[in-house]
């Protein structure tokens, strides 16, 4: 990966005139020393742990990383954790990484290093793991990935490309949506709100397990698959009222606060709250 000199220097220039109001933070910061490490170290991860930290230094709200590494870095992984807390003037940027397709049971580095980061595996049509995507106890969702139709080089197009690298960025795409529509989110409540809202799917046991939080969870498939309807259903409805119902067939209301009343399940069927702060229910 070349990066010219010149680039960088727009970089640090940029950044310098950004934050002139804090410029005596900035001229001993981590962006200062990296942007320094980065002309010098042509190393491509280092260069990646710039990049971090360019991001959440320029507000971004979410980074995708569709990259991973063989080595752990102490300053890829501070990087990350600035951007979680310090990015978005505090609230947090939503990291969103790839999970790898090594065939392995163990999500890749940097995806595994922080509980925060929004960790994303593939799944294919039939609702299933790609059997290249790794997975384990960092997992948290699952998005398509496998035989997607995407542009290629050449002004050319295929159907049969595949990977997490596709997963992680249509993950990082809702992200983005979820806050369009409550820009007061932090990036925990982010996160909450697209494993809260995935889909169950494929032949899996999903199960109450320790440390998960969000539902039900999976080892090779996390909280399910992504739903971008239901994630920005549930941010976006700052209060939900579902009073007198029956309801008869499965059924899942969602909302930022959901207040329910003189609701009846019958036939078997399933009535599931998805919300991020309060849920009151008052019985027929």
């Amino acid at each position: 990966m070349y990066i010219p000199s010149v680039m960088i220097q727009k970089v640090e220039h940029h950044l310098v005139e950004y934050w002139a109001p804090m410029a005596p933070i900035v001229q001993d910061s981590l962006v200062q020393k990296q942007i320094i490490v980065l002309v010098s170290h042509p190393s491509l991860q280092i260069a990646r742990q710039c990049q971090l930290v360019i991001h959440w230094h320029l507000l971004r709200i979410v980074i995708s990383n569709s990259w991973s590494s063989s080595v752990a870095y102490s300053i890829i992984n501070d990087a990350i954790s600035n951007a979680l807390t310090s990015g978005r003037s505090g609230k947090g940027c939503v990291v969103v990484f790839a999970t790898g397709n090594d065939y392995s049971s163990t999500v890749g580095y940097p995806a595994n290093c922080n509980p925060d980061i929004l960790a994303v595996g593939s799944n294919n049509r039939n609702g299933s793991r790609s059997s290249f995507s790794n997975y384990g106890t960092a997992l948290d969702i699952v998005a398509p990935g496998e035989n997607v139709c995407t542009t290629t080089t050449g002004s050319n197009y295929s159907t049969s490309i595949s990977g997490t690298s596709f997963s992680c960025p249509t993950a990082a795409a809702v992200a983005a949506l979820v806050i369009s529509v409550n820009p007061n989110l932090t990036q925990k409540q982010v996160v909450d709100i697209l494993e809260k809202s995935a889909r169950k799917v494929g032949n899996y046991a999903y199960s109450t397990t320790s440390n998960r939080l969000n539902g039900t969870w999976n080892n090779e498939m996390g909280y399910g698959l992504l739903d971008a309807y239901a994630a920005v259903s549930l941010a976006g409805g700052e209060n939900v009222y579902f009073n007198d119902q029956t309801v008869s067939y499965t059924q899942t209301v969602s909302g930022m606060n959901i207040f329910s009343q003189n609701v009846t399940v019958t036939n078997n069927a399933t009535l599931t709250f998805n919300f991020i702060q309060t849920v009151i229910i008052n019985p027929p």
